[in-house]
């Protein structure tokens, strides 16, 4: 720019100097005065980044195995973390506390700002090896069911793919011969056995219908005031339904009233209302269900279901049978099967 007047004063009057090309502070300021929108926005960027990164704007958590990485995050919501709230006002040490707290099995928890997000870097104890007994055992049978599926990894099995087993019974040996050779090792291994469950309530009805069955008697009595008087004929039905009708009357208007009724009983048997009926049916199947599941482990395949629905001796129930797929194996000493339900199931 100095140079630039300088050649100005230099040439004669009637000279126009035109700048072709500059560099440096002149060319920046030029530029933004051409193109002034892009400067603009690019302050309010600089703007937005610098009031941003005064806010938590995110809630991360890291290291997380086995753990709800949610749990962790409302427990640090509950200890003052919120997305946008004001950096100065989240207490770091605060939240650590409260995780230690509510996970006293971590091993490792530190809270921190990384940029406009809060992270927590959580670390979990790692849980100790399973430790095998190898002294030698067997496989036995939790319950009965249907042998469908043996899968031996040690052992020797002793029974078959269809073979019905009981409770008890051995499946997989841990002492056996091979050859001529006796071997005694601990028996390893999955058993798959398709086991029904069975489940059955009673429905109470309260309710009843009673329906005529055709035959009937008639009882004749007066009404004299209060006074009633037996004619002839009597009810000689255990259940029945009963209908009265006015055959006679004398002075209705006067002093002495009286009335000839007739009374007639139809025979009737009790039958369940339907509705009631229904309504308990519904009930008991509830219960039956109720009861069914509660004996299914959560883990098993169901393959098959029945529904029974039987009256006797006036009395209605419902059945339910369910046949599943399940581990039955369970590890015990060799000989001496395992007290139910106290063994450990089988790998």
């Amino acid at each position: 720019m100095r140079d630039y007047k300088k050649l100005q004063k230099m040439l004669p009057a009637q000279a126009k100097v035109t700048v072709e090309k500059c560099g440096g502070g002149t060319a920046v300021l030029d530029f933004l005065r051409r193109r002034w929108i892009l400067g603009v926005g690019a302050a309010l960027t600089v703007c937005v980044v610098v009031v941003l990164s005064l806010f938590c704007v995110r809630i991360r958590v890291e290291g997380l195995t086995s753990i709800s990485e949610y749990d962790v995050y409302l427990v640090m919501q509950e200890a003052g973390a919120k997305e946008f709230a004001l950096k100065s006002r989240i207490d770091t040490k605060k939240l650590e506390r409260a995780i230690w707290n509510a996970f006293p099995d971590l091993t490792y928890v530190y809270v921190s700002f990384d940029g406009a997000s809060l992270v927590a870097e959580i670390r979990e104890r790692t849980p100790k090896p399973e430790i095998r007994d190898e002294q030698p055992c067997a496989v036995y049978a939790l319950k009965s069911g249907v042998i469908e599926q043996v899968i031996v990894t040690s052992g020797q099995a002793v029974v078959a793919e269809g073979e019905q087993v009981s409770e008890g019974q051995l499946l997989i040996a841990g002492n056996y011969l091979k050859g001529e050779t006796p071997i005694s090792m601990p028996a390893r291994g999955v058993v798959i056995a398709r086991v029904d469950y069975i489940a059955k309530a009673e429905a109470t009805i309260s309710s009843y219908d009673k329906v005529p069955t055709g035959e009937t008697a008639v009882e004749r009595y007066m009404l004299l005031g209060r006074q009633k008087i037996h004619l002839l004929g009597e009810n000689p039905f255990s259940e029945c339904i009963e209908k009265d009708e006015m055959v006679g009357e004398i002075g209705k208007n006067g002093p002495l009233h009286l009335q000839i009724i007739e009374k007639t009983y139809y025979k009737a048997k009790s039958v369940y209302s339907q509705e009631k009926k229904q309504a308990a049916l519904v009930s008991a199947e509830e219960k039956a269900y109720q009861s069914l599941y509660a004996q299914i482990p959560e883990d098993a395949e169901i393959v098959a279901f029945h529904r029974y629905e039987e009256e006797q001796d006036g009395k209605l129930s419902i059945t339910l049978t369910v046949s599943v797929r399940e581990a039955i194996g369970m590890t015990g000493v060799i000989n001496d099967a395992p007290d139910f339900p106290g063994a450990d199931t089988q790998e």
